[in-house]
Order: structure tokens, then sequence, then C-alpha cells
């Protein structure tokens, strides 16, 4: 029952952030060219947001999807994190096949770490230093890290910290 309406808060949770989000979220302009709870393997998550204050990450075979269904996220077993539009074309890739990944964490300091299987780091976003921080699968096909300007409530003035630049490539 706990999981139940834990997992029915996050849904519902996702579904107004990602309205609140489209419409008040500045565009996160195009991706720099370098870049880039607990669930069982093979789990579709619902919703599209990563949030420390819910589910913080993906362990292999685990894959989240924008709410319109555009765009997934997969955290695959060869260790690779990629972006798939809805036709099943790879749209981004933390470029990390056979490093060993096997669970990203959104950490409760804002940063998108991939781990292998003894805590080493694999990749990262570099976006530690803004607790709070949550990465959002957006409708236009981009994924992005937002982070609370603390000007007003959380979700209303988000800053970009970090983004795919897929929003470009749905299809």
């Amino acid at each position: 029952m706990r999981f139940r309406r834990a997992l029915i808060g996050a849904f519902v949770s996702a579904t107004l952030l990602t309205g609140i989000a489209a419409t008040t979220a500045e565009a996160a302009p195009a991706a720099p060219a370098a870049q880039s709870a607990t669930i069982r393997p093979q789990a579709f998550l619902i919703g599209s947001i990563l949030a420390p204050d819910r589910v913080d990450r993906l362990y292999a075979g685990d894959m989240i999807s924008s709410s319109n269904g555009f765009i997934r996220l997969s955290m695959q077993y060869d260790g690779n994190l990629v972006a798939y539009s809805s036709s099943g074309n790879p749209l981004w890739s933390s470029g990390t096949y056979g490093r060993g990944g096997n669970v990203v964490i959104l950490q409760g300091d804002g940063n998108f770490v991939m781990y292998d299987g003894n805590s080493r780091v694999v990749w990262t976003t570099n976006t530690n230093g803004y607790p709070g921080a949550w990465l959002s699968l957006q409708d236009d096909g981009n994924i992005v890290i937002y982070a609370n300007d603390n000007s007003c409530g959380r979700w209303a003035c988000a800053r970009a910290l970090w983004w795919t630049g897929t929003n470009t490539h749905i299809g």
C-alpha cells in the first residue's frame, strides 16, 4: 500500500511538474559538444522526473519516459545510459558502453552520477552544489537537470544546469 501511494504521488507530482516546467522554465540552450524508491531491473518507471525526494536512480534494465512518450532514458546492461526517441532511434548516450556502469543516481547535491559495481564513478554531469535539483524528461525530447534559483517556489524559477540537446531530434 505504501509503495502504491508513493507511485501514485510520484506520478501526480511528475504530471504537475511537467506541465508547470513546460510553461515557466526557460528553454535550455543547445548541449555542449563534450557532454552529456529503489527499482528492480526491467522496471519501467512511472513519470518523467528523477529527484532525490522521489525515485532517484536507474539500475541496469530500468528506464523512464517523458509523459508523452517521445523520449525514454534507459540504463542499459552494457553500462551505457541512452536516450531513445519513440521510434527507437538513439538520440544521446553517456558514452559508457562496456565501462561497468550499473546504476545512475541523481544525488542530493544535484549531481547525476553513474557508478560501477564497486561504487567507482564511471560518468557524471558535474552538477553538484545544487541540492534539490531534478532531472526532467521533457515532452520536447530534451533531458534537463534543473535547479531552483531560490527566488520563488521550487518549480516556478527553475534554471537549467545540464541538458542533452535532444529537443530537435524527435521522431
